[in-house]
């Protein structure tokens, strides 16, 4: 094998690896938020799509969401190392507010908006692995990101607010700055794929 073909197996081998753990991620953080909001709005599911996650209760749901979050540092180093296309700035925004809220602002006491947010925050990082591992969702995953960001967005800002803590206060004021950079950067990408798609 020669080092050039030696180094695209070993790329393309931790591109499907990243993908496999980032959906693996996504769908722990979906299912948490499916399994919280139907307890608070009393639907009964079957719970055995939680099988995966050893010691999970909706009452120690917060562990385990500040892990995953927290997790998807990994992101950060393919970026630094050029394995992922994925800006740094990008990355690093959006995984230090997922980390602050999972850390600062969720409680029990507001579980029907922390249940929708887990969900909008999975099923956006589900779309975004799938586009990953298959690029032609580019299209797609641009339109869900302009419908399902701004309803995490909302639900992450809620839960600040609701805190009132000096703290989450405090991170508010940098959503503002924030969500323009990241919705601008999500409405660019949308319209580049409109134009090469059509």
């Amino acid at each position: 094998m020669n080092i050039s073909v030696r180094k695209a197996f070993i790329l393309s081998s931790t591109r499907i690896l990243f993908n496999i753990f980032g959906m693996t991620i996504a769908w722990s953080v979906i299912s948490m938020g499916l399994d919280i909001l139907c307890g608070k709005l009393n639907l009964s599911i079957p719970r055995d799509y939680l099988y995966f996650m050893n010691g999970y209760t909706p009452r120690t749901y917060h562990k385990l969401l500040i892990i995953t979050q927290e997790m998807y540092v990994f992101e950060l180093i393919l970026s630094v190392t050029g394995i992922t296309s994925q800006s740094f700035i990008t990355s690093l925004m959006q995984i230090g507010s997922r980390v602050f809220i999972s850390r600062c602002a969720c409680t029990n006491n507001n579980l029907i908006i922390t249940g929708i947010m887990m969900i909008v925050w999975g099923v956006s990082d589900l779309i975004r692995f799938l586009y990953y591992a298959c690029p032609i969702l580019k299209k797609p995953r641009y339109l869900a990101s302009l419908i399902l960001y701004p309803i995490g967005i909302f639900c992450e800002v809620f839960l600040m607010v609701y805190m009132r803590s000096t703290l989450t206060l405090i991170g508010l004021i940098t959503y503002i700055p924030g969500f323009v950079y990241l919705y601008g950067r999500i409405r660019q990408k949308k319209k580049s794929a409109d134009r090469l798609s059509g």
